[in-house]
């Protein structure tokens, strides 16, 4: 154990702020090593933005945040065998048929006519063309693509499409990117590209497996494996390190250890009083914030099926999914739109106009969501780089700063966002702490 400066001993090796995929990695795999861990979650749960709540709509569970998981992903999917966790098949289809595109809805595959079909082919083969100059499991800041950290926009635009594809190619893909077109780092996408292996692969990817006994089994799974001291609803107000350790100040208390790892969201680590200060990257990247500003909002809808499939530039949602569920003859239907201040989740009146820009005679009898990009313990969705920030700041958020180690899904070099990419950055930082440890 270290010895602080007052003689007290640290209670701890190792202190992990944050309990979601990330932290609890680390918690499990620096427990197994055989170190002493707290873990300390500012929320009354463990899970972070994954978060599978079980009274909604009747006593119906749902995934109020990260739901999929995929062999791609090699990280989450392993863990999900490891545990023995039943995984529901994918949905028959992952494609939309209905399209909300220039103010009118059009049905079927794809509302294109056939001799605008080259233009959508030369993205796609623009893409994954982008795709193979990433080397994965590297820094995409050290790969010389810089070109390609511009907007989503950008990158299209270079390409001189019509303007129905164009139309159609920036909605599909602003979608993955829980932000409009003109705020998502196409590098970010094309990452995602070259993690699944190519555009058919990604979006293939996008509507994986479910766990059937929701995300909360796989985090139950880590925490009963990590066995680690956790302390709940203990936000933390400032963590300040010396020579000697790290003191982790919360309401509720102080603790100290050898080493911490923080796993919080970008735009959280601005409300940490950390001394001394972060580097001036990571302050600054904080204060910007990531591009992640969209929402997420389940419904039971009438007049829906329970295979429908929308998108579209609709009033605040931009895809429109039936779930294969049917609850009293209404379809739980699952939405998602770029930004998270277009509607008010929990207003039913509001949820249905949005709806009803894909269904026009739908009633939305009962809403439920919660707002990621208004929640103080994570201030945005999945992770998601701004033009320009990957170049700026990727090696910057990766690097430990004396005793502190920084992990998170949005640290990740494959699915950068996703569970997948907070396990990943949880074993790095497992690793980096033992590596540490060793030298204390």
């Amino acid at each position: 154990m270290a010895t602080s400066e007052s003689g007290l001993q640290a209670r701890y090796d190792v202190l992990i702020v944050g309990g979601g995929f990330a932290g609890l990695t680390a918690a499990r795999e620096l427990r197994h090593k055989g170190k002493t861990v707290l873990l300390v979650e500012a929320r009354e749960r463990l899970g972070g933005r994954t978060w599978f709540k079980t009274s909604a709509f009747s006593n119906v569970a749902i995934e109020m945040g990260g739901t999929w998981i995929d062999p791609r992903e090699r990280f989450a999917w392993s863990e999900a065998q490891r545990y023995g966790l039943a995984l529901a098949k994918p949905a028959p289809g992952s494609w939309p048929s209905t399209w909300l595109v220039q103010g009118k809805l059009h049905h079927g595959s794809l509302p294109l006519p056939t001799d605008e079909l080259p233009d959508l082919e030369r993205l796609v083969v623009a893409l994954n063309q982008a795709a193979r100059r990433v080397t994965l499991d590297r820094p995409l800041s050290n790969q010389g693509l810089d070109d390609l950290d511009t907007s989503l926009s950008a990158f299209v635009d270079q390409l001189h499409m019509s303007v129905a594809t164009r139309d159609i190619a920036e909605l599909k893909l602003r979608t993955y990117g829980s932000a409009f077109e003109k705020d998502i780092s196409a590098l970010h996408l094309i990452r995602r590209i070259a993690a699944a292996g190519s555009v058919s692969e990604f979006i293939m990817s996008a509507s994986g497996y479910r766990l059937t006994a929701g995300t909360s089994a796989l985090v139950k799974a880590f925490a009963d494996d990590a066995s680690a001291d956790v302390r709940l609803s203990t936000p933390v107000r400032s963590i300040s390190q010396n020579d000697h350790g790290v003191t982790v100040a919360t309401p509720s208390g102080t603790y100290l250890a050898q080493i911490a790892i923080v796993t919080v969201p970008v735009a959280v680590l601005k409300s940490i009083d950390f001394q001394p200060p972060l580097s001036a990257e990571k302050r600054r990247l904080s204060e910007e914030g990531l591009a992640c500003t969209g929402i997420k909002v389940w419904a039971l809808v009438k007049g829906a099926g329970p295979d429908f499939f929308a998108v579209g530039r609709g009033a605040g949602l931009d895809w429109l999914e039936s779930e294969g569920t049917l609850i009293d003859n209404c379809a739980l239907m699952a939405g998602y739109g770029s930004d998270a201040n277009a509607f008010d989740i929990n207003d039913r009146g509001a949820v249905q106009t949005a709806i009803r820009s894909f269904l026009p005679n739908a009633e939305v009898l009962a809403t439920s969501g919660h707002n990621w990009r208004n929640d103080p313990w994570s201030l945005e969705t999945w992770a998601v780089f701004r033009p320009g920030q990957i170049s700026r700041y990727e090696n910057h958020i990766r690097a430990s700063e004396g005793r502190i180690i920084f992990a998170g899904a949005h640290t990740a070099l494959r699915w950068t966002g996703f569970i997948d990419g907070a396990i990943e950055s949880g074993m790095r930082a497992a690793h980096e702490a033992s590596t540490l440890l060793m030298r204390a």
